[in-house]
């Protein structure tokens, strides 16, 4: 049986307790739920592709990732755009097994934009349940440091990927136009639709701590936290049965 606590344990290691309890504590949940609440009528609930009306597997795959917001001296973030498919998204991915967090968005990062990252801080994780996969994504935000070669695996040279620097309001404000596509009935693949709220909300969440943080002599600090919207303390994942991590 997936022993969560072990698991914890490991993935934490080189995190101090104050970084530990800011990740435990800052929540943001994602399913189904989440996209119908958003729409306005039972009529355009209605319109939900059927997947978001399916309920979560029993026993569904978990899958832990780590994923960083780059902030560069002209207080611009890293995206990743993908030319094949017309999106965008925040770095990193899949926790391999023994991995830390640390390790993990370490090497994601240096894979997915060829940069070493420093003065690493957890900004929270957000937690998704869509149907047969349960995810947990680890934000992190840091600086760039030395450029050096991007190294992609296969499925992900096909998307094409170009590196953009923006400010972190015209971001998401890009991420915020794929939404009201969703209210608009433009529905993106129902994967998609996760990836682009998860995206949204870490932005929002990072925007609204880092204005915050500014003014409190760079101190970061999660005073503010019970004020956002849908954000959840939650401080023992629901009663599943998790599957062992599916790798990327």
């Amino acid at each position: 049986m997936y022993n969560k606590n072990i698991m914890q344990n490991d993935l934490y290691t080189g995190l101090t307790k104050s970084e530990i309890k800011k990740i435990d504590q800052t929540f943001f949940l994602i399913n189904n739920s989440y996209f119908k609440n958003q729409l306005e009528n039972q009529t355009l609930h209605n319109s939900l592709p059927t997947e978001f009306h399916q309920q979560t597997e029993e026993k569904p795959i978990r899958r832990d990732t780590a994923r960083c917001i780059m902030l560069n001296s002209n207080h611009e973030i890293c995206l990743l755009y993908s030319r094949a498919k017309d999106y965008f998204a925040i770095p990193g991915g899949g926790i391999e097994p023994g991995e830390t967090l640390l390790q993990a968005v370490n090497r994601e990062i240096l894979e997915e934009t060829g940069y070493t990252i420093d003065n690493i801080k957890p900004l929270g994780k957000i937690y998704e349940e869509r149907n047969n996969r349960i995810t947990n994504t680890f934000f992190f935000y840091a600086s760039p440091l030395t450029k050096s070669e991007t190294h992609y695996m296969q499925d992900e040279l096909e998307e094409d990927y170009q590196l953009v620097w923006l400010p972190v309001e015209q971001a998401i404000k890009n991420f915020e136009t794929r939404f009201q596509d969703l209210k608009n009935h433009q529905f993106p693949s129902y994967k998609g639709s996760f990836i682009n709220v998860r995206n949204l909300e870490a932005l929002k969440y990072f925007h609204q701590e880092t204005n915050f943080w500014s003014k409190q002599d760079q101190s970061f600090c999660m005073k503010n936290v019970a004020t956002l919207t849908n954000l959840k303390t939650r401080p023992h994942d629901k009663a599943h049965e998790f599957l062992p991590l599916s790798l990327k």
